[in-house]
């Protein structure tokens, strides 16, 4: 979620972690975006820290090896 917007460029900007509040700047942010098949569209979903991205990936890959 976006706090603070630099016009100028995104890396001054400031985000708020969509799972864990913590505030990141532009240049630490990680954008997580779906693909809607329905409307055809890629929306953005989240704006994740990168702890929180870690552990989004580790855990879709421990899936992976459970299958």
């Amino acid at each position: 979620m976006i706090l603070k917007k630099d016009c100028s460029g995104k890396t001054d900007s400031l985000f708020s972690c969509d799972r864990c509040k913590i505030l990141i700047g532009g240049k630490e942010k990680l954008t997580i975006k779906v693909f809607s098949g329905r409307a055809g569209k890629i929306i953005k979903k989240w704006d994740l820290c990168p702890l929180c991205y870690r552990k989004l990936y580790k855990g879709i890959e421990k899936y992976k090896k459970t299958e």
